[in-house]
């Protein structure tokens, strides 16, 4: 198994882009440059946020989902991608692997033109000017959200304020995820912090897992079947 997979890096780290998914990728640049960004309405540190701040950072969210869903569903199917409206009953693991796939293949080139630390800018939750890449991450986050939402209800959009999880310094914190209850012990909330997962696409591209497994898939497919909720899969 390690020699298979020191195989498969080797042959993947060593396979230049193609002129044409260079090309694409110049072309989804220039493409973002109209989308419309995402303002938050209170960026920076988010654990440092005051409660009224993540109030209202989460009253815009809410607001802003449906035509959010609406531009990252149009500007999917001008890649041949094509989200449904109905995602209860979508076949999803296609669609989450061929958007993932174009997302790996295209946003390293969207990252690196964000100015400054990538990484660091993302953390901050700057999504205008340069950093329309970080818009289109929440875009797809929101999407497949909604399809976990959708296929689980028991989900719902929310803030995570959980205490451990500030203790931790945990990303997600005054951040926008995905809460339910840890069924094992109702009293405390299951947090899936989703944009986490599909940043990686852009900030992680030589991590391994990045570049062998479907993140994604695992995470949508965990989340649906009751995992992050403390559910055995046996």
């Amino acid at each position: 198994m390690l020699d298979s997979i020191k195989r498969f890096l080797s042959g993947n780290s060593s396979a230049p882009a193609s002129d044409a998914d260079n090309e694409t990728s110049r072309t989804l640049l220039q493409r973002l440059q109209s989308y419309p960004a995402i303002q938050l309405p209170h960026t920076g540190e988010a654990i440092a946020l005051e409660p009224a701040a993540v109030s209202e950072n989460l009253s815009y969210w809410q607001s802003i989902l449906p035509e959010r869903l609406s531009l990252i569903r149009s500007l999917l199917t001008e890649y041949g991608i094509n989200w449904p409206q109905e995602l209860d009953t979508c076949e999803h693991s296609e669609l989450v692997t061929q958007t993932r796939d174009w997302a790996f293949k295209h946003w390293p080139v969207l990252a690196n033109s964000v100015h400054g630390d990538a990484r660091a800018r993302w953390q901050q939750q700057h999504k205008s000017d340069d950093c329309f890449v970080f818009t289109l991450i929440s875009d797809v986050s929101l999407l497949l959200g909604e399809l976990i939402i959708a296929k689980r209800p028991s989900f719902q959009w929310g803030i995570d304020t959980d205490e451990q999880n500030r203790a931790d310094a945990m990303q997600s914190v005054n951040k926008l995820v995905l809460l339910s209850d840890w069924l094992p012990n109702p009293n405390t909330k299951a947090v899936i912090f989703v944009e986490e997962t599909v940043a990686a696409c852009a900030l992680e591209t030589n991590d391994i897992t990045e570049r062998l497994l479907n993140n994604w898939l695992y995470l949508v497919d965990g989340a649906i079947s009751g995992g992050y909720e403390g559910i055995s899969s046996k």
